[in-house]
């Protein structure tokens, strides 16, 4: 479902059941994004909060339980994490249901801190980029969910794994094959708690608030069980686009790495081994990132900008191209 579409169905109705849910003063709601999901800002009182209403599919009530209950467990260990809020009901999930969709619905408080500038992110930003990132990893190592609640999804059983063919438009079958391969080579890696647990999966700078030399993370929606390192190409995928590297992006991303690895081994050790499989979950990011594209918007009336888009996309996995950037090896 295209994300205008799911737009359309928060009527203000919805949104005031919603926000009165949570507490919160009715009619105070202000759009911050749609992407997933729909994220309102919300009064109480004086206190300002998130509000998120989840639609898409594999995003069952226990599954986002199961984020929930993750996200409070790491802020009790000190991580700088947005804490869910609880309903009026007393619960972390709430579901409201339309003559379109169910909306389940969950609320967080709102983080101090700002969203950073392209140009603001320094190397102290990149360092404790990775220290946060490290932290995490070696936290998730002794998690465990509460008693008698879901275990979040591993990476076989995502949704966009599982439902791939369907979600990409059209007859695609090179890089339906080529996604399988893709998957089978994964499936072959090594598992194991020093590499392999729940990680946040999309902790790009998009995601997290510079509060004063502290970085606090959010949008836990795509959380899952898999390889730790994938936490380290999605940052890598994303800072490509910076423009600190337009004079020599080879440089740039080589202390970029050295930069974040710094921060980041100072919360957690990786086997140096998993860096060199960067570029492999590079490719799975791409992957992850088309049928994103594919599954969010209306491919039939894509604009000339997102029809050249989804023409680099699917070039580069047909082509085994790897993507480096504005730059492709």
């Amino acid at each position: 479902m295209d994300n205008e579409k799911v737009l359309e169905f928060c009527t203000a109705d919805i949104l005031d059941e919603a926000v009165g849910l949570f507490g919160g003063d009715r009619g105070s709601q202000e759009l911050i994004d749609v992407s997933e999901n729909v994220v309102y800002s919300y009064r109480d009182g004086t206190n300002r909060r998130v509000l998120r209403l989840t639609h898409r599919g594999g995003r069952t009530t226990g599954q986002i339980q199961a984020e929930l209950d993750w996200i409070a467990w790491l802020s009790g260990m000190g991580a700088n994490v947005q804490k869910p809020v609880p309903s009026v009901n007393g619960r972390l999930v709430e579901t409201i249901a339309s003559d379109e969709t169910d909306f389940r619905i969950t609320s967080f408080d709102f983080l101090p801190g700002r969203e950073l500038e392209d140009e603001e992110i320094t190397p102290e930003v990149i360092r404790e980029w990775g220290r946060t990132i490290g932290m995490l990893h070696r936290l998730t190592k002794t998690y465990e969910p509460p008693s008698g609640h879901e275990k979040r999804f591993s990476w076989k059983d995502d949704d966009d794994i599982l439902n791939m063919e369907g979600y990409i438009h059209g007859d695609q079958p090179l890089v339906v094959e080529k996604f399988r391969g893709l998957i089978s080579k994964l499936g072959e890696l090594p598992v194991d708690r020093d590499c392999f647990g729940l990680i946040h999966s999309d902790a790009h700078y998009g995601n997290f608030f510079w509060d004063h030399g502290t970085i606090r993370l959010f949008d836990f929606d795509d959380c899952f069980h898999t390889w730790f390192v994938l936490d380290l190409a999605t940052v890598w995928y994303w800072a490509l686009y910076l423009p600190q590297g337009d004079g020599n992006r080879r440089q740039f991303m080589t202390e970029f790495a050295d930069t974040f690895m710094e921060g980041y081994s100072r919360e957690n050790l990786l086997d140096p081994v998993w860096l060199k499989r960067i570029p492999l979950f590079l490719k799975y990011q791409e992957m992850l990132l088309y049928i994103y594209f594919n599954r969010t918007n209306d491919m039939d009336s894509l604009t000339d900008r997102q029809k050249e888009i989804a023409a680099a996309y699917r070039s580069r996995i047909e082509n085994d191209i790897q993507w480096f950037g504005k730059m492709e090896i």
